[in-house]
């Protein structure tokens, strides 16, 4: 068994992963990957992994995930379809937050690569009864909706915003793993 950074969904997280020692990955490429929710694309970084980062890693996580496959064109194309259905649910659900009139801050949404599930993030000072929201949803969808709220510091560095000296958030300059 093996290890590899995957940047996961082209996202600013980047895990390690493991995979078979018969399959053989090369940095810069994309491969189809086992997550918490199921599977979709990740981005292999250009990083080596040493025997103690592995026994760490191995001691530390309950639940690995692993390395599948290469992407094919195949995989490329619903991909790309999965990002476009993404833009099309975030402009929905700003009209439909509109309409709750609801104090949300939609960030970003997330259509999983297997269309099992939409990931919405979203920023909001107090707590939100988006009940009624993720129903409306739901139904215009047909798929599982996560509604996921971040905090400040999340939501500053989704926008790389420049703090009062000038530069950038330091949160928004950091990898999260």
């Amino acid at each position: 068994m093996k290890m590899a950074y995957i940047r996961v969904g082209f996202s600013k997280e980047v895990e390690l992963y493991t995979y078979e020692d018969s399959l053989e990955l090369k940095p810069n490429l994309i491969y189809i990957i086992e997550t918490r929710h199921g599977r979709d694309m990740g981005y292999m970084e250009p990083s080596p992994i040493s025997f103690q980062d592995y026994d760490k890693y191995m001691a530390q996580k309950e639940e690995r995930f692993s390395v599948l496959r290469p992407a094919t064109k195949e995989d490329l194309r619903k991909r790309w379809e999965t990002k476009q259905k993404s833009k099309e649910c975030f402009e929905v659900t700003q009209k439909k937050i509109e309409k709750h009139e609801l104090p949300i801050k939609l960030i970003n949404t997330y259509y999983f690569f297997e269309g099992t599930k939409i990931l919405f993030n979203f920023y909001s000072e107090t707590r939100v009864d988006f009940r009624a929201l993720v129903k409306d949803l739901a139904g215009i969808f047909k798929t599982r909706i996560e509604l996921h709220q971040v905090g400040i510091r999340d939501f500053s560095q989704c926008f790389n915003q420049i703090g009062i000296c000038g530069r950038p958030f330091c949160c928004s300059t950091i990898k999260t793993h």
